[in-house]
C-alpha cells in the first residue's frame, strides 16, 4: 500500500492507496468496483488522462508533474467522463469524490508518497 500526503496542506489524501503497476492495471483502474473506501485510492503512474467508464461512482482526481506537483484537479468526476488530458502529467491519483476538496488540494501543492 501507499500513503499519498499533500505536503504543501500538511493533510493525508490517502492512507492504503493501490498502486496500478502495467498497462492492464492502468487500463481498468476502478472499473467494475461498487465504491472505493474513505482513505484509499488508487495510483496511476504515467497517465495523463483518465475516464470512468463502467464505473458506478464519482471520483476525484489529481494530476501530477515529475516532481510530484499538483498541475490539475478533478473533482466529483461522474461515471461516463473523460477528465482533461495533460501532457505534462507524470501520473494521476483516483481518489473517492470530496477528498481533493475536504484537504483543499490544488495546483501547485506538492505531493508525497510512501510505502506503508
Amino acid at each position: 500500500m501507499t500513503v499519498i500526503a499533500n505536503a504543501t496542506r500538511a493533510v493525508l489524501l490517502a492512507g492504503k492507496a493501490e498502486m496500478a503497476r502495467g498497462p492492464r492495471a492502468r487500463l481498468l483502474g476502478l472499473m467494475g468496483r461498487a465504491h472505493l473506501a474513505p482513505g484509499a485510492g488508487l495510483v496511476l503512474p504515467r497517465t495523463r488522462g483518465v475516464h470512468t467508464h463502467f464505473m458506478r461512482f464519482p471520483i476525484d482526481v489529481v494530476f501530477y508533474d515529475r516532481h510530484n506537483v499538483v498541475l490539475h484537479v478533478a473533482h466529483c468526476l461522474r461515471p461516463w467522463r473523460f477528465s482533461h488530458y495533460l501532457l505534462r502529467a507524470a501520473g494521476a491519483i483516483e481518489l473517492p469524490a470530496g477528498v481533493a476538496l475536504s484537504t483543499r488540494t490544488q495546483r501547485g501543492d506538492v505531493l508525497v508518497f510512501s510505502e506503508g
